[in-house]
């Protein structure tokens, strides 16, 4: 890996960390000049610990082959399957919400990276029901839990492009059919996404929140992110993207802009969530601007429903 060490200015630095990241250069971070040998090695431990848990997924360009049947019977093997990440307050220091993510072990090849598997199924056009099915399984499983603990909020992705009236009627009825208050779901919808919103996307936002759900902003920050967005569309919650998290303590600008998202998402009486906190540094820096939840490996790994509830009965004695 390469850490770049110069005294140049910081904007010179990212964008040399870019053009190294762009070539695929296994780029571990930057440190402006002086730096101590802690810094150094804090650096060292932290891209490297991050680096880790991607050596077990499978990046290969081998197509995968997925219809609708395949997939529910990955999921009925659990070669599909959903991992939850704990969403704590960091001033309480209480659990108050999780995130839904999914892996897959393929039977051949093994871990596949998470965004390999996705991006396949959106563009199999599969990404809508494949939502439905993990939802179905993840309240399934979660489903006491919540029902114990009403103030508990579990977080779902949904992309932009499933956002239709006959999608919107059927995790109404997925929710429905688990008796799971709807105060209790978000649903977050990535923002490169939403910009595209259609006249059935925007009826379904609407109607999620008329019936109660939470809407969250993802990855706040990047792609076609606009205060229009904000402006026009019911969110309740602001998430702001791992990418400005991870460089907060190093970065000048990455820490502005995390500062103004989170201010923002105050002004406009939005939750805000700091996601891919991995480091004390930046879990302190995160605090001290207010944010109302943290999300990352500084608390806990995404894991498994057993996992996550012996994590939570443990984090929330």
């Amino acid at each position: 890996g390469i850490v770049l060490l110069s005294g140049a200015e910081e904007s010179v630095l990212t964008s040399v960390q870019k053009l190294g990241e762009s070539l695929n250069l296994n780029m571990f971070g930057s440190l402006p000049k002086p730096f101590s040998l802690e810094e150094f090695e804090s650096t060292i431990r932290r891209f490297s610990s991050s680096q880790q848990p991607s050596k077990s997924y499978q990046t290969t360009n081998t197509p995968l082959s997925f219809d609708l049947d395949k997939i529910k019977h990955y999921l009925a093997e659990s070669w599909l399957y959903p991992v939850y990440q704990p969403q704590v307050n960091p001033t309480s220091m209480k659990v108050e919400g999780f995130e839904c993510l999914s892996r897959m072990c393929h039977p051949d090849k093994g871990f596949i990276s998470p965004p390999v598997f996705i991006d396949h199924f959106t563009e199999q056009g599969l990404i809508a029901d494949y939502t439905l099915l993990l939802v179905d399984k993840a309240l399934t499983e979660t489903i006491r839990l919540l029902q114990a603990n009403p103030t508990l909020v579990i977080s779902f992705n949904v992309s932009a492009l499933s956002l239709n009236q006959g999608f919107t009627s059927d995790f109404l009825n997925v929710v429905s059919a688990h008796n799971v208050d709807s105060k209790q779901v978000t649903i977050e919808i990535t923002e490169t996404s939403a910009i595209c919103l259609s006249d059935e996307a925007l009826y379904a936002v609407s109607k999620f929140r008329t019936q109660g759900f939470n809407l969250s902003v993802d990855d706040f920050g990047t792609g076609y992110s606009t205060f229009l967005q904000l402006n026009d569309l019911p969110f309740t919650e602001l998430k702001v993207d791992k990418t400005f998290v991870d460089r907060i303590a190093e970065n000048d600008k990455s820490y502005k802009i995390v500062k103004a998202s989170i201010m923002l998402a105050d002004i406009m009486d939005l939750k805000s969530v700091a996601e891919g906190v991995e480091t004390i540094k930046q879990l302190n820096l995160i605090k001290e601007l207010n944010c109302n939840l943290v999300q990352g490996y500084i608390y806990s790994r995404p894991l498994l429903f057993p996992e996550f509830s012996d994590f939570l009965n443990n984090f929330n004695a």
